[in-house]
């Protein structure tokens, strides 16, 4: 009786069940999930007053300002509700009510500019 002898793969039995799960366990990181727009911080740059969202729904929000200067945001009555300086390392709290908000941009050395931002209901 002849045995068939099979050549030896340079992986063993155990190094190549470390190695699937390996695979397994960063599979899920090939498709990184962004977090849910609606969580995301917003994001200000004050160089042209540019929002990184035209729109979120109200309540709570975080806020990055980027640049130089400040911004004073407004809500829909007028009422200013944060003044915040472009540069900070925390982004700034905001607790939004539907409505038109207004964000004035004033770089330091650049063009005093505008944005809205638009707030729907809370999710």
């Amino acid at each position: 009786m002849t045995l068939l002898h099979l050549p030896r793969r340079g992986v063993s039995l155990g190094a190549g069940a470390g190695l699937l799960a390996a695979v397994v366990a960063l599979g899920g990181c090939a498709g990184d999930r962004q977090a849910a727009p609606d969580t995301r911080p917003l994001e200000l740059t004050l160089d042209g007053c540019s929002l990184s969202r035209a729109s979120v729904p109200a309540g709570g929000h975080s806020m990055a300002v980027v640049g130089q200067g400040r911004v004073t945001v407004s809500d829909p009555r007028g009422e200013v509700v944060l003044t915040a300086r472009g540069g900070e390392p925390d982004p700034s709290r905001l607790e939004l009510a539907a409505g038109t908000y207004t964000m004035a941009c004033e770089p330091d050395g650049g063009r005093l500019a505008e944005a809205e931002l638009r707030v729907g209901p809370a999710h």
